[in-house]
């Protein structure tokens, strides 16, 4: 809301999204059916991998969905996407059944797969009655366990993941004045770090304008402390702009293996989370600002420029004399 310092999502599911949904969830079915042929024609142990792989599908469909559909309400793109989810696996059951042909009892066995699947589709009492059967062929009550344990994991699988990343991209800034989603820009200069972030989160909220003093100059990107802004433009009265204290990690503290990390990369650490997160900024133009930030990066890489030139020339001189 415009009331507010930050930005908040205006809560609205545009017909688009109801549309972009629907595509997402007729997309889901062949996916689904993939799924239950890699789960049948690979070994078991394969199969936590297909599960992820095909959970990350429908978690991208489901983005997808928000993005094109305009959605901007999270907990119903969640819930959204939790459906679709959930349809994704029930499809993968009836699938998985007829490809096994493990049909219960009131299932034609003489339709085609297709016949059979619609069949089970709209029977979810079956398709209960098929997974029953599967369980019984388990002699202990261990081996039961495992395997619901098992339907439990895959199940959430394929609906809490499309929900977090649904939600999270309805979340997104979105541009109310132009209809649009607000363009990410990650700026590459950095700024001095903020020693008082709570300081500066309440003046930035009393005087979001004041961002480009209250950061000053950018700083030497060699930095081992600083700030990270990331601007969410607009081209309507306000952008989004979210700043993040970062410092650099102790080679001990890398969560990668030392084998597996490029030689002499370095790594940084957020600092006590964001400063300020997607706080409004009511400037009409941010254009001219983020160009006056990369005129500042320009003029430093200049100026050193000019500076290594000056020490070979020196050095040149020294060794000659």
């Amino acid at each position: 809301m415009s009331s507010s310092a930050y930005y908040r999502p205006s809560l609205r599911f545009p017909v688009t999204g109801v549309r972009t949904v629907a595509v997402a969830a007729l997309l889901a079915l062949p996916l689904a059916w993939c799924y239950a042929l890699a789960t049948a024609a690979f070994p078991a142990p394969v199969n936590p991998l297909v599960t992820a792989i095909v959970s990350f599908c429908l978690a991208m469909l489901a983005r997808r969905a928000a993005a094109k559909g305009k959605v901007r309400h999270p907990a119903a793109m969640g819930s959204a996407a939790a459906a679709v989810g959930l349809l994704a696996w029930y499809a993968q059951w009836v699938a998985w059944i007829v490809l096994d042909e493990h049909f219960p009892a009131g299932v034609s066995t003489g339709a085609s797969s297709l016949g059979a699947a619609i069949q089970l589709f709209f029977r979810p009492d079956l398709v209960v009655s098929a997974a029953l059967d599967i369980l019984e062929q388990s002699a202990t009550v261990f081996g039961k366990l495992a395997t619901i344990v098992l339907w439990t994991a895959e199940l959430l699988a394929f609906v809490l993941f499309p929900k977090s990343s649904a939600a999270e991209r309805a979340g997104l800034p979105f541009c109310e004045d132009t209809q649009e989603w607000a363009t990410l820009v990650r700026v590459p200069s950095r700024f001095a770090f903020i020693d008082d972030p709570d300081a500066v989160k309440r003046r930035l909220e009393a005087d979001p304008a004041a961002l480009p003093e209250i950061l000053g100059p950018t700083i030497d990107p060699d930095s081992p402390r600083f700030v990270e802004l990331t601007f969410y433009r607009c081209a309507g009265s306000a952008s989004f702009v979210t700043l993040d204290n970062l410092a650099e990690m102790a080679p001990d503290k890398v969560p990668l293996p030392r084998q597996a990390r490029p030689a002499n990369a370095e790594y940084f650490a957020q600092v006590d989370g964001p400063v300020v997160e997607l706080l409004r900024f009511p400037v009409s133009d941010p254009g001219r600002v983020l160009a006056r930030w990369a005129e500042q990066e320009r003029a430093r890489e200049v100026r050193k420029a000019l500076a290594r030139q000056a020490a070979a020339e020196s050095a040149d001189k020294w060794t000659r004399e």
